[in-house]
């Protein structure tokens, strides 16, 4: 169960792209299990079931494959230069879209806002 306060927060980190280390207590509440068995967790010192990493990934942005490599492979990386499955060849490719070079940002002017 997330907190109205905890998911706008995490939100915003989301948008801004602000990786903060998350807490144990965090993640118990994002994922409804115990402070002890998140912080196990986020220590490496039990791994979650594939179910858990699942949800843990969906809720909390930590790559499945980082929590069982044992069972889940890296994704494979995509070219900034290949276009999206099933995108049109004029689709731009997705990192010019988000602005390559100023860091990712999708400005104001990206989305048609003119001052």
């Amino acid at each position: 169960m997330q907190t109205g306060g905890l998911a706008r927060k995490l939100a915003l980190c989301k948008l801004l792209d602000v990786t903060k280390p998350l807490t144990p207590t965090e993640l118990a509440r994002m994922v409804d299990i115990s402070v002890p068995y998140a912080s196990q967790i986020l220590s490496g010192k039990r791994p979650p079931s594939a179910a858990l990493a699942r949800l843990i990934e969906e809720k909390a942005g930590i790559p499945r494959h980082t929590l069982r490599p044992d069972i889940f492979d890296a994704p494979s990386p995509v070219s900034p230069a290949t276009p999206l499955a099933g995108a049109p060849a004029s689709a731009p490719a997705p990192a010019a879209f988000c602005g390559e070079g100023a860091g990712g940002v999708i400005g104001p002017h990206a989305l048609g806002y003119r001052p």
